[in-house]
């Protein structure tokens, strides 16, 4: 996908001869190679991740881990700074998609939903005490399969 955005054809070349994991970044190494890392993450709850900067919840709505690791590695090899134009081609969204049932140990979307500290539209505040109470969701490495996406939110 990064090679099929590139800016001009010597990045398509050089990001394609990375495919299959030859980055050479030790961050991208670490989240390649060990399924831990491989997510996808993301927030129960919706004004928990869109209100990161309170919160201190991950911001997953900015360029993805793996996307950031490439740019490093192709800053590092070739001295030129990718980022910005991935993230101008790369549009943040909000995925709403169908799950199975989080761990019993940690709350569910709809536990959450029923705390009144977590809806902006009672207009009160979200505190970095409701992050940690609500979560986030870990995949462990299993993709969200299209049928089970129940709406697309593009994100400013």
């Amino acid at each position: 996908m990064l090679a099929e955005h590139a800016p001009d054809s010597t990045v398509r070349v050089r990001i394609s001869v990375w495919a299959g994991g030859g980055v050479p970044d030790g961050m991208f190494q670490l989240r390649h190679r060990n399924a831990t890392h491989w997510g996808p993450y993301g927030s129960l709850v919706r004004e928990v991740q869109l209100n990161n900067e309170e919160t201190r919840h991950n911001n997953y709505s900015m360029m993805p881990e793996l996307v950031e690791d490439v740019c490093n590695a192709y800053r590092d090899e070739y001295g030129a700074d990718l980022k910005q134009h991935y993230m101008a081609v790369l549009k943040p969204r909000m995925i709403w998609f169908i799950a199975p049932t989080p761990d019993a140990r940690r709350p569910t979307a709809s536990d959450a939903s029923k705390q009144p500290s977590l809806t902006l539209i009672r207009q009160y505040v979200i505190s970095c005490q409701t992050a940690v109470q609500t979560g986030g969701i870990d995949r462990k490495g299993i993709a969200v399969l299209p049928e089970d996406i129940v709406q697309v939110e593009d994100l400013p």
